[in-house]
């Protein structure tokens, strides 16, 4: 469990450090999906990252910290779900009409919590 954990911590870093080369890179790939696949990837993930990380938080150095992680995923997960579809869509399409600094310092958020 501890080396799945791992492996997801390294993509996160990976990908936030893409992102803050290419902002807008991610996000015109994911909108390149259809609605619903983005609606339950957005979900699964979240609640897939959630579980995997609150399994493997006894197992791990900073147990709090991985649990606590866990947790506002599966919560994201949840919010997503109620906020439904359309609402989900008008979140990403605000989001890709941010400023490229914007998106690069939520990658570094990203690079840094990886």
């Amino acid at each position: 469990m501890n080396f799945l954990v791992a492996i997801v911590g390294w993509m996160i870093v990976a990908i936030g450090l893409l992102g803050i080369a290419q902002p807008h890179l991610m996000l015109s790939w994911v909108l390149g999906w259809p609605a619903d696949v983005r609606f339950y990837v957005t979900i699964g993930t979240r609640v897939l990252l959630g579980l995997l990380f609150i399994l493997a938080a006894p197992k791990c150095r900073l147990p709090r910290f991985i649990r606590t992680i866990g947790i506002i995923a599966l919560i994201a997960g949840a919010v997503y779900f109620f906020l439904g579809r359309g609402r989900l869509e008008l979140l990403i399409q605000w989001m890709f009409g941010q400023p490229s600094v914007f998106i690069q310092l939520l990658y570094a958020a990203a690079v840094l919590f990886g």
